[in-house]
């Protein structure tokens, strides 16, 4: 788990899932979590957001620390040959609309 750059969070973002213990573990926070969580879930952890918790990638005043399928839509992360990775998200037919407060 060292040095981990996308982390897939455990239990949907659940509290019970979350554990401090794996993040000391990987050195370093990730740069995005990413969440897959249904619509209207109470328990995703706020601290997958948080900058202890994750590195953040975007503009500095619009960083995202982590993605959800709630809000987001599809994921899509491709890793070039460059090592580096891009983010890109998609609401696709079938999908719920995209909700304003993320």
């Amino acid at each position: 788990m060292k040095e981990v750059d996308v982390y897939v969070a455990a239990h949907h973002g659940h509290k019970s899932g979350f554990s401090t213990d794996l993040f000391n573990a990987m050195g370093r926070p990730p740069i995005l979590n990413v969440i897959s969580v249904q619509g209207r879930d109470e328990h995703v952890d706020d601290r997958y957001s948080k900058p202890e918790y994750a590195i953040g990638i975007g503009p500095d005043d619009d960083k995202r620390r982590r993605v959800t399928t709630r809000w987001d839509g599809s994921v899509f992360i491709d890793v070039g040959a460059d090592g580096k990775f891009y983010l890109d998200t998609i609401r696709l037919p079938g999908n719920r609309k995209k909700a304003r407060n993320t």
